[in-house]
């Protein structure tokens, strides 16, 4: 009798598993979702196809709210479904479909008007735009030479879209939010690592994203005003490894390698970034971007922040380089990026990254202070040897769900230990540095996004980040004997710093929409803790109370913002905030509180064919920096003391700013510009008592000051040349007060640059970009005025040799304190057909200039300075692509 219970038990659950399993090979499954237009209206009526093998297998039409729900029957694991979806006035929209077995699927779509004069404009005349409403195309083998190295080359030479030194990509004088890679972001603000790496061939299309917004439920519900790029690969990189790898070695030593490897599929995207170079190529530089955002809407927030940096010895590299021409490196770089699909409504992205750089730096410098009744004068001759470690990881998590709500969670961490070690000669006095850095960050960013209605926005942004960066400073000798004193001249001063930071927000915000207006209310709770600990002593001895610090800075905010947006009409509405904070402040154990009242008004016009004009004004109440507020004295360099004020004293800042802006890729004129005025009642400014050897800084109270800045740049294309142009100049004054050697006085600095550049597109296979720029600077202090001007120019030739052999010729010219410099580089590179394989022999600094000069004005100094220079170098590389 067991033995027959037992069998129908067995018999039981086989059953149950040939019924569960027949049940897998067929499935009922329902397609949802909601469809709305780019003005984020619902539509009724819409025709929704499902196709599988090219066949209709179900469809339905939207109601009155979009909606549309479809019922499929009898459906595999792993079929492939077509969701298209049709309606008069609009544009075609298509979505691909795995079926995995899941019950539902959401899915929802917004619907382009289809404007037909306005959809797709093609212009001939200046190689091959693209433009479809808020999109511009740019063909990438219109646009190239045959040498550009890695996507920074080939975005060089789009007009309206410009590389700023430090790698920042801007498009017609705005930085973009995004560099994305067939749609998706893998770098998020490191996409310096993209630029400067991701081979330039695998690039087939450039997209401009004006309006850009990469959260579908904000998409949804308000304007952006972002602007990203999207770099679309040739096909036949798609859902195949593909990549390359390339090597190189020259005279004097010189090497370089690099790898990249990358896969694009449906399910999976992934980058894998090598480069390994004494060529002037440091890598820390191209992730360690200090990030600090903050949105002007809650509901777009990204707060980071850093603690502080009390000192770095690390000043000797010319503003003028764009080229790193003053770095002897040796460099690593690695990289490793994915996004992937966790289900249709869910994003994981992760980058982990490494880099180490190790630089040698030398140059000298005469530094003259012009400070009656007689100027303080002294020279340094400086060499440094940096080795800098940076390594981190992050990921974000991305959740759309069907009811219109968006969660988003990102996390790093990051380290950068550094070693520096420094021989410094000052008037003949022999003074070596040595500084080790410790730094540690980590950051959280929690957004929620939820629709409540068609006229209502939650957000919810959250965060929280802790900090710390240790300083180990040692000096010798003790070159401040004539204030401390050591008994012996050979001693060693030692300063250890640490500067923790600890802080994290909570930020809500409703909108709530109307026909013609849009009211939003903000509640923020803010914790900030800054900390500067500080411990000054001589030979290792007890530290000296009067230059050691333990300064404590404890901020807690919590505030109630109000905005409102009125739209006269479709070109002109004007946008409003007002702020009130309550802020709670402890400095050493003394508390205090402050009320601020922050108030903004804007008024916005904005039509296509005139251009957009934006007229802001802003009153803002901030409380100081940590670095204004240590009570005793911080040494800052090796010659340098400062300290700050035990009191808080709110500054209040004023701010007025006048924009215009014009993009028309249709008539081929880029227009940007601005101009920008702001003042404050007071300054955190310097006492300074300065002599040739020492300086002291004490921070004091001062009236404030005011600063005037403005831009204007105008870009076209002269057709019958044919040569895309752009003429620009930056103009900024400052005007504040300090105090120098006892003398009150106001301080003066002026700076002005005038640019005209220019890139060709002739039918020939010879181009040529060039720039000619004029800088001017001058500085006033106590009826004393200081002033330089100098000029630069730069000339790239480009020719092509039967499709197969390319040839750049790049001469930079520079005209300083009467001295000319002319920099000559060169790249050859042979690809033959049908070949996987490419050659590139390439020359450095050809004119083998060894030293060059510069000069650096400010309200009271100047600075003659002259950099050493990486000596001339031939390299010959070998590259395979797979």
């Amino acid at each position: 009798m067991y033995f027959l219970k037992s069998l129908n038990k067995i018999l039981l659950v086989f059953g149950f598993i040939l019924l569960t399993h027949n049940g897998t090979r067929a499935q009922d499954c329902t397609i949802k979702g909601e469809i709305s237009n780019d003005h984020r209206e619902r539509v009724e009526s819409a025709i929704v196809l499902v196709y599988k093998d090219n066949a209709i297998i179900g469809h339905a039409y939207t109601d009155k709210s979009g909606f549309f729900q479809i019922e499929l029957k009898d459906l595999q694991l792993n079929d492939d479904l077509l969701l298209e979806i049709n309606l008069l006035g609009y544009q075609s929209a298509k979505h691909q479909v795995i079926y995995t077995g899941q019950k539902e699927i959401f899915q929802d779509f917004i619907l382009v008007e289809k404007i037909e004069k306005l959809d797709e404009i093609v212009l001939e005349a200046w190689e091959k735009i693209k433009i479809k409403t808020d999109t511009i195309t740019f063909r990438a083998s219109s646009y190239t030479t045959g040498n550009e190295q890695v996507v920074e080359d080939l975005l060089r030479n789009l007009p309206g879209v410009e590389i700023i030194k430090d790698g920042t990509i801007t498009v017609n004088g705005r930085s973009i939010d995004k560099l994305l890679v067939e749609g998706d972001d893998l770098f998020d603000e490191k996409y310096k690592l993209l630029s400067k790496n991701l081979d330039a061939k695998t690039i087939s299309e450039i997209q401009i994203l004006n309006n850009f917004e990469d959260n579908p439920v904000l998409k949804s519900f308000q304007e952006s005003e972002k602007v990203a790029l999207n770099l679309k690969l040739y096909e036949d990189k798609k859902n195949v490894v593909f990549g390359n790898l390339g090597l190189g070695y020259g005279t004097t030593n010189r090497y370089e390698g690099s790898s990249n490897i990358g896969l694009l599929s449906k399910k999976i995207k992934f980058f894998s970034l090598s480069d390994l170079n004494n060529t002037k190529r440091p890598g820390i530089p191209q992730i360690n971007n200090y990030y600090n955002k903050i949105g002007a809407s809650g509901i777009e927030n990204k707060v980071e922040k850093r603690s502080n940096v009390l000192l770095d010895i690390d000043d000797l590299t010319s503003s003028n380089f764009s080229r790193n021409e003053d770095i002897f490196n040796s460099s690593a770089l690695k990289s490793l990026s994915f996004v992937t699909k966790l289900s249709e409504r869910t994003k994981l992205r992760s980058h982990s990254y490494y880099a180490v750089d190790r630089i040698e730096k030398q140059n000298s410098n005469d530094i003259i202070f012009f400070i009656p009744p007689e100027s303080v004068e002294f020279s340094e001759q400086r060499s440094i040897d940096i080795n800098e470690v940076f390594f981190g990881t992050e990921f974000e998590l991305k959740h759309h769900n069907a009811n219109n709500m968006y969660l988003e969670y990102s996390f790093a961490i990051e380290s950068n230990p550094t070693e520096k070690n420094g021989i410094l000669i000052s008037n003949d006095n022999e003074i070596l540095q040595e500084q080790a850095d410790k730094k540690q960050n980590i950051f959280n960013h929690l957004n929620l996004n939820k629709k409540l209605t068609d006229n209502k926005l939650l957000s919810i942004y959250s965060y929280y980040g802790k900090n710390r960066t240790e300083q180990d400073y040692l000096v010798t000798p003790n070159i401040f004997e004539d204030v401390i004193e050591a008994g012996n001249p050979e001693s060693i001063i030692n300063q250890n710093s640490n500067t923790p930071l600890e802080y994290a927000g909570i930020i809500t915000e409703i909108v709530s929409k109307r026909k013609k207006s849009e009211l939003a209310i903000e509640v923020l709770g803010s914790l900030d803790r800054d900390k500067i600990q500080s411990s000054f002593s001589i030979d290792n001895g007890a530290p000296i109370d009067s230059l050691s610090n333990d300064t404590d800075y404890k901020k807690i905010r919590f505030g109630l913002t109000g905005k409102y947006v009125y739209k006269f009409s479709d070109s002109v509405k004007v946008r409003t905030t007002l702020n009130i904070s309550r802020n709670h402040v402890k400095l050493n154990g003394e508390s205090d509180k402050l009320l601020f009242i922050n108030p903004q008004i804007g008024f916005i016009f904005k039509k296509s064919n005139v251009g957009s004009f934006r007229l802001n004004y802003g009153y803002r109440n901030n409380l100081p920096l940590v670095q204004y507020l240590n009570e005793n004295y911080l040494l800052t360099n090796y010659r340098t003391f400062s300290r700050g004020l035990n009191d808080i004293e709110p500054l209040k800042n004023h701010n007025i700013s006048l924009s215009y802006t014009y993009n028309s890729y249709k008539k081929l004129l880029l227009i940007n510009s601005f101009l920008r005025y702001g003042f404050s009642n007071i300054d955190y400014a310097n006492q300074s008592s300065l002599n040739t050897f020492s300086s002291f800084n004490n921070y004091q109270i001062l009236d404030g000051g005011s600063i005037f800045s403005g831009n204007f740049g105008i870009t076209t294309y002269l057709k019958n040349l044919p040569v895309s142009v752009k003429l620009s100049t930056e103009q900024s004054l400052n005007d504040n007060n300090v105090i120098l050697n006892s003398i009150v006085d106001n301080v003066q600095n002026y700076n002005a640059k005038y640019r005209l550049q220019g890139t060709t597109y002739l039918n020939i296979p010879l181009n040529f970009k060039f720039y000619l720029q004029y800088n001017y600077f001058k500085g006033e202090f106590s009826n004393s005025i200081v002033s330089n001007n100098y000029f630069e120019s730069s000339l790239i030739t480009s020719a092509e040799f039967l499709k197969t052999l390319n040839f750049q010729l790049r001469n930079t010219f520079y005209t300083i304190n009467r001295k000319n410099f002319l920099f000559t580089d060169l790249v050859l590179k042979f690809s033959p057909k049908k070949s996987r394989w490419s050659y590139r022999f390439s020359g450095s600094n050809l004119s083998n200039i060894s030293e060059f000069s510069d000069v650096n004005i400010s309200e009271y100094q100047t600075s003659n300075s002259s950099f050493k220079v990486v000596p001339r170098y031939l390299l010959l590389n070998l590259k395979y692509r797979f």
